[in-house]
């Protein structure tokens, strides 16, 4: 039986979307360096935008918790085994770090 939600582990779930989501900031300043003609637009592209990113994010977290089931831990790459895969994934994670 896989529970529907941990209470215990909610305020990390609550800090982890405020992580996924931390580039919201940027939508005054993207709203502004807008050009007026296409400002009524904005909205809409930014709602669809963040719907879509939201979902693909349920649908990644969905994904990986029916892979591992409730052995799942909080960061995805600890549910690897050691090996290849694990150390070629960590390597490009790496990479994507500004140097």
């Amino acid at each position: 039986e896989v529970p529907l939600m941990k209470m215990d582990s909610y305020p990390l779930c609550l800090g982890t979307a405020a992580f996924a989501f931390e580039g919201i900031g940027l939508v005054l300043p993207m709203y502004e360096g807008t050009h007026p003609k296409m400002r009524k637009e904005f909205k809409g592209t930014m709602s669809w935008t963040l719907a879509g990113l939201c979902s693909f994010f349920i649908l990644f977290a969905s994904v990986a918790y029916v892979s591992f089931g409730p052995t799942t831990r909080t960061v995805i790459l600890f549910n690897l085994q050691m090996g290849g895969l694990k150390r070629l994934t960590s390597q490009i994670l790496f990479c994507t770090y500004p140097l």
